[in-house]
């Protein structure tokens, strides 16, 4: 699978670096699964849930919007749904997964997993992308970037949670706003410069 989409993004780096977003944005949202599952039977009452029982914690305790009152429910709807949704949006990310998009944000997949699959969908179908673009160095230091602050970002919030909680507001605009946007940007120009 990692091969497949290595040679995709040598081949046609606009349509590989949405596969790279919605893996991110999939990540994001079976986080948010496991954080439900562990919470085992527990009711939740309103309609955004904590995923993470400590709400003071700097991810704010993964809020999401969910229908279902019991943890584990949200919690295995979303791991499966972002399973399956994954492997069909990994192949094709341009194939319209509305109702899974929609079932997974309202069983809990988190507010981060909705914004950054939609703004992907919407830029996949705006650019409508025709021939094969390249990729840019930027772009791949962007994707590292990008994964190792998924990673980084929870070890720092368990070891600095005051300094987590301060940032937590500016490193969602920069990360998960403005990061993936330049991403599709930089690919949408190598994209105009190989159109005839």
């Amino acid at each position: 699978m990692i091969r497949k989409w290595l040679d995709n993004y040598q081949k046609h780096a606009f349509l590989a670096s949405h596969r790279f977003l919605l893996v991110y944005a999939h990540i994001i949202a079976i986080i948010h699964g496991i954080g439900f599952l562990i919470q085992g039977t527990t009711r939740l009452s309103g309609p955004i849930k904590h995923a993470l029982a400590q709400t003071e914690a700097w991810h704010g305790g993964l809020p999401a919007l969910s229908v279902f009152s019991i943890a584990l429910l949200a919690g295995l709807s979303v791991i499966l749904l972002s399973a399956l949704s994954l492997r069909l949006a990994f192949f094709e990310p341009k194939a319209s997964h509305c109702i899974l998009w929609l079932l997974i944000f309202i069983s809990g997949g988190g507010f981060v997993y909705a914004w950054m699959t939609l703004a992907i969908a919407i830029s996949l179908f705006v650019l409508k992308p025709r021939t094969q673009s390249r990729h840019s160095p930027l772009g791949r230091t962007l994707m590292l970037v990008l994964l190792f602050w998924l990673f980084a970002s929870w070890l720092l919030g368990e070891l600095f949670p005051p300094l987590m909680i301060r940032l937590s507001v500016p490193a969602f605009i920069m990360f998960d706003i403005i990061m993936p946007w330049l991403l599709i940007m930089l690919h949408r120009q190598g994209l105009k410069q190989t159109q005839p």
